[in-house]
């Protein structure tokens, strides 16, 4: 078990406002939190947003591709709220994500594409391209379901976390990790094991579970021993946190002093 399990905000506070948007990103800054994550997609003109899906109707008012149109256009969609329907909340771009959280807060970064492989390297890059010209990599980690993504990462010199939603063959998993320099992988809560944990710590690699929503949930995790949290509702998850394990809630300073958890 970690010394402190950290809770970061999935979709940066899913369950505050609608999915990653500027709402939902202040009231959870409005607390301690642990870390950040957030989608991404690129437009065709190459800009960065923040958004949760890359089929535009799914997260937006929009119909279409998000790399098939250019910026000024996402830039005037509104985020559907959780009943689907527009809110008055926009599409971010990346750079206007970074300005709004501290500086030392970490930031994980899912890239978003479907069926293109060339255009997840390329949302990979550019998201490293953006946060090492932010002067912030090291707070940094890409995130993809795509191996090519993470790589891409490691590439640009930024940490990677190959997301999983399986449980096959984890000795090939870590082995893959570790030759490509990659630091962890997250795992959907649901799928999370004994023989994953075993695994992912027997390569020096941290194993982030997501996303947590409830009580009943956390406690079937804890003995698992997860080394991040992700959970729509962070500040309820860190409180029942608080509660079932106080000695994984340490007393450090404001949201955004904690660095990434190592790799063991």
């Amino acid at each position: 078990m970690p010394s402190r399990l950290p809770v970061y905000a999935h979709r940066l506070g899913g369950q505050y406002g609608p999915e990653s948007s500027p709402a939902a990103s202040e009231r959870t800054l409005s607390q301690p939190v642990d870390g950040l994550e957030a989608d991404v997609v690129l437009t065709t003109d190459d800009q960065f947003f923040v958004l949760h899906d890359p089929e535009l109707s799914l997260s937006t008012d929009l119909e279409g591709w998000a790399h098939d149109i250019p910026a000024d256009k996402l830039l005037e969609a509104r985020i559907l709220d959780r009943s689907g329907e527009p809110s008055d909340q926009r599409p971010m771009l990346l750079t206007e994500l970074l300005e709004r959280i501290p500086s030392t807060m970490p930031l994980e970064l899912d890239v978003k594409a479907y069926v293109d492989q060339e255009l997840v390297r390329r949302t990979a890059e550019k998201a490293c391209d953006i946060v090492h010209g932010h002067g912030t990599p090291g707070r940094a980690e890409i995130a993809s379901f795509f191996t090519v993504g993470c790589v891409a990462a490691r590439s640009r010199d930024v940490a990677a976390r190959l997301i999983v939603w399986g449980d096959y063959a984890p000795q090939a998993l870590g082995r893959w990790a570790i030759e490509h320099g990659i630091q962890g992988v997250a795992f959907e809560g649901f799928i999370f094991s004994r023989e994953l944990r075993e695994a992912t710590t027997a390569f020096g690699l941290t194993a982030q579970v997501g996303a947590v929503n409830s009580a009943d949930q956390l406690e079937r995790l804890l003995p698992l021993a997860p080394d991040i949290i992700v959970s729509d509702r962070p500040h309820e998850v860190a409180a029942e946190l608080a509660r079932m394990a106080p000695h994984l809630v340490s007393e450090e300073g404001p949201s955004g002093d904690r660095p990434l958890p190592a790799s063991a």
